[in-house]
């Protein structure tokens, strides 16, 4: 008989198990199809427990028994961590589409600001550099024209 109970504890543990990998793996799509699409795909848009539990091809019965109140509890916490975090219909991924292209917008706009001001002081620097290159090339003929004045007389 006692080997029969362990038997039938080593199945529950392993049926634990199967129902916990099943549901991580849900998880796991339904978090890459947000990454893909922006949004919930499926169910039109409304993603909750019963529609993990589907995906999982898990009865919600399941979670109604003792053993998956933790299960049960950490799918409540990713779904509602999901929920805050990303938008789960079309138009709501839209409008955080348009939200995030209009920040980026402004980013942009202050990047080509910066890029205008620093072009002006570069050709204003630049024109400077080619002032002080003329200059020098005088000062370096005036002062060939003065030594050369200056040996011809010492001798």
């Amino acid at each position: 008989m006692t080997t029969r109970i362990q038997s039938l504890v080593a199945y529950q543990a392993n049926q634990k198990q199967n129902t916990i990998g099943a549901i991580e793996a849900a998880k796991r799509a339904i978090e890459n199809e947000f990454v893909e699409h922006g949004y919930y795909p499926h169910n039109g848009g409304r993603l909750s427990k019963l529609e993990v539990l589907c995906r999982a091809g898990v009865s919600p019965q399941t979670l109604k028994n003792a053993t998956h109140k933790e299960t049960s509890e950490a799918l409540d916490r990713w779904l509602c961590r999901i929920k805050k975090t990303a938008p789960t219909l079309k138009p709501q991924a839209q409008d955080a589409k348009v939200n995030k292209i209009k920040a980026l917008e402004t980013q942009l706009a202050k990047v080509v600001t910066h890029y205008d001001l620093f072009k002006l002081e570069y050709n204003e620097l630049l024109r400077r550099y080619e002032d002080l290159e003329t200059e020098n090339a005088a000062l370096k003929r005036q002062l060939a024209k003065d030594s050369s004045v200056m040996v011809f007389r010492t001798t």
